[in-house]
């Protein structure tokens, strides 16, 4: 990213978290750094080649290509990915609908910020994507279970995505989770649960 190595960059995560928060002992960092060295030391138990290796490594070397936003969110969801298993198995069900809420979300966000895609030059940081759903995780993160609030309330446009959130005149927490709520498929949710019950390779990436 500019003149920034990736791995110089991953190599600085794993020391001292993302800078854009503010040193290791910040909230966000507290959560992040912690999740990002747990990913790299179950990483290093596997061989180079493991997809499952490949596809992590890739996806966070992919991310240091955005906002640090996005990196503290993906750090945040593979974490999360990794450490699910451990859980109960409520806690576990709820987990696995995280990402028909986050896919839900992004859908509403590109209904109604039709230009939140454009990169810094067309539009305000405040209006792109990432932005935006640090935003929408801020006002409804523990009404509909969203990961990664400390991460959306430190997003440094936070104050100007509140903003542009306002120009919604139809925007109430009651009229928003409703509208996620329908976009969500409880089919769908099942038939992901069936295909990891049913897979019956031991080496399977469990949800």
């Amino acid at each position: 990213r500019g003149k920034q190595k990736v791995t110089n960059m991953l190599s600085a995560c794993f020391a001292q978290g993302l800078w854009t928060f503010g040193p290791a002992t910040t909230p966000v960092n507290q959560e992040v750094l912690p999740a990002f060295q747990f990913i790299i030391s179950e990483m290093a138990k596997l061989e180079a080649l493991n997809p499952k290796r490949v596809g992590i490594i890739t996806t966070l070397a992919h991310a240091c290509e955005d906002c640090q936003q996005v990196q503290a969110r993906e750090i945040l969801r593979i974490f999360g990915d990794l450490t699910a298993q451990n859980e109960t198995f409520d806690e576990q069900l709820k987990y696995s609908l995280q990402r028909q809420k986050e896919a839900a979300l992004n859908r509403f966000i590109s209904e109604h910020h039709q230009n939140c895609d454009l990169d810094h030059t067309q539009v305000q940081p405040h209006q792109q994507r990432a932005h935006l759903f640090s935003g929408y995780v801020n006002f409804i993160g523990p009404d509909f279970g969203l990961d990664g609030l400390e991460a959306a309330n430190s997003d440094r446009y936070l104050q100007q995505v509140k903003h542009e959130l306002k120009k919604l005149r139809s925007l109430t927490k009651p009229w928003l989770l409703a509208s996620l709520k329908q976009e969500m498929s409880v089919a769908e949710w099942l038939q992901t649960l069936l295909a990891d019950i049913n897979n019956q390779n031991p080496a399977a990436d469990r949800l």
